[in-house]
């Protein structure tokens, strides 16, 4: 069998569709010609830039620059962790593992597999995994090019896990539910939270005693909708999932001051079947709608946290378990959870828009900033807004069936991934011309659930009469 690093059939391609970008002559300074708006959906060139709003400059005299360095990067989406990823039950237990300069895009198996790999680190790992249970496939792998000196011998390694999804106790309905439920203790470093301290009327009790219930018998909770589709796209999928944290946790120590783990948001669902509070703020950061929203907030996220228990034991035994780092990132549906004074209440460890670790050669952010749909300062109130659709699928999650058909407007067709490319080379180039460092190698994003690993080279053509669009290089 051929090593991962050596397989034809795994190597990563480089991404095929040329990516324009347009030039706002309109703007002041022409020094700096391609400006877009980081914190806004689409990249659309921007006047914010006079309101002091993140904008990615690219000079003009990067373009001859790029003609002759021809500058690369790996693009990795690490798809999700749900028994529907897309609507019509596919299931995916998917995480991206970084080693050095080696980018692998992987699939937790039930069966003892072991990848045959050269990378030592990647071997004890893997080896390791499957004898706790917990197989792994590789999918694809890349090499990363352009990296720093000290990332060619880095045994670091640097797992992360994509979206979950994890529903709330109170939009669920089941069978069992005419059953009375057993009272069950709720585990101390969930009682001891102070979001859990303020309930009064037993409701949250009440879910957790259900949702042991529940999980007792091996049932897994069904939300009423229109079309008798089930909106829960987690299902049993956070039963495989406590079982790896688990494989994690427990492997060989030295294994685990190596390791890193990053979860790159929308751990929470707490979109669906709830209003949205945040509301667009001046200073293009999203703030509280209403005066008592972090506490409305708070209590969907004990749902959460009571209906998924064994996740947040099994998380929390991780970071105990003397890894290197755990750290956590925000998605589009729990982007709440970037505000401190909710984390706090909650007991959870503070959440980060985005992670950078390597030296530098990784950059790691949910996504979903250049989403016009879901950019985190986007009016929630809106239909034609993620928060505003989303909570559609709770009376017709059928509508997941049709994505790629209806275009750009809901769902991942190709020009909407040509967006995030954008996106991410804007930072790239963004790095290297206008902060003038050395930019990262490795792009590492979740938010689609659509698992991709490419190879981006970057240059730029001439042309007399478009801006001088930059592309890869196929």
């Amino acid at each position: 069998m051929d090593y991962v690093e050596a397989s034809a059939a795994l190597a990563a391609k480089g991404y095929s569709r040329t990516l324009k970008y347009q030039s706002d002559l309109g703007l002041d300074n022409q020094d700096w010609p391609f400006r877009y708006d980081l914190d806004a959906g689409e990249l659309r060139c921007s006047d914010s830039v006079r309101s002091g709003q993140r904008i990615c400059y690219v000079p003009r005299e990067a373009e001859t620059v790029l003609a002759s360095s021809r500058p690369s990067f790996v693009y990795l989406d690490v798809g999700c962790w749900a028994d529907d990823s897309d609507g019509n039950g596919t299931p995916r237990r998917d995480f991206g593992l970084v080693c050095g300069q080696h980018v692998y895009l992987c699939e937790c198996l039930g069966q003892p597999v072991v990848p045959v790999t050269r990378v030592p680190a990647v071997n004890e790992l893997f080896t390791g995994l499957a004898k706790l249970g917990c197989g792994v496939r590789v999918v694809e792998y890349a090499r990363a090019r352009d990296f720093d000196r000290k990332t060619w011998q880095d045994p670091n390694l640097y797992l992360l896990l994509g979206d979950l999804h994890l529903p709330p106790a109170g939009w669920f309905h089941s069978q069992s539910d005419v059953l009375p439920a057993p009272r069950r203790e709720v585990p101390a470093w969930l009682a001891g939270t102070a979001a859990m301290a303020r309930q009064r009327n037993g409701f949250i009790q009440q879910d957790y005693d259900r949702a042991r219930f529940r999980q007792a018998m091996g049932e897994a909770p069904y939300a009423l909708a229109l079309d008798g589709d089930n909106p829960d796209i987690s299902m049993h999928a956070g039963e495989s999932l406590v079982r790896f944290l688990g494989a994690l946790a427990a492997l060989d120590t030295h294994l685990r001051s190596r390791l890193h783990f990053i979860h790159l948001g929308d751990l929470f669902e707490l979109w669906i079947g709830r209003k949205y509070h945040l509301v667009p703020g001046p200073d293009g950061m999203p703030r509280w709608r209403l005066p008592e929203s972090a506490d409305i907030v708070a209590d969907w996220c004990l749902e959460v946290m009571v209906q998924n228990e064994p996740v947040f034991a099994a998380l929390r035994r991780l970071e105990g378990a003397g890894l290197a780092e755990v750290k956590y990132l925000v998605g589009n549906h729990d982007g709440y959870l970037l505000k401190p004074e909710l984390t706090v209440q909650l007991g959870l460890p503070p959440r980060a828009p985005l992670y950078r670790g390597l030296n530098g050669d990784l950059l790691a952010e949910h996504g979903h900033r250049f989403d016009s749909w879901n950019f985190d300062n986007v009016n929630g109130g809106e239909l034609l807004s993620g928060p505003g659709l989303t909570r559609l699928l709770l009376l017709k999650p059928s509508l997941r069936k049709l994505e790629g058909a209806l275009g750009k407007m809901m769902f991942w067709t190709p020009k909407q991934r040509d967006l995030h490319m954008l996106g991410a080379t804007l930072l790239f180039l963004d790095e290297r011309f206008q902060q003038q460092k050395k930019p990262f190698s490795i792009y590492a994003m979740g938010h689609s659930h659509k698992r991709m690993l490419v190879r981006f080279d970057v240059r730029a053509e001439y042309s007399a009469q478009d801006q001088e669009p930059i592309h890869p290089e196929e």
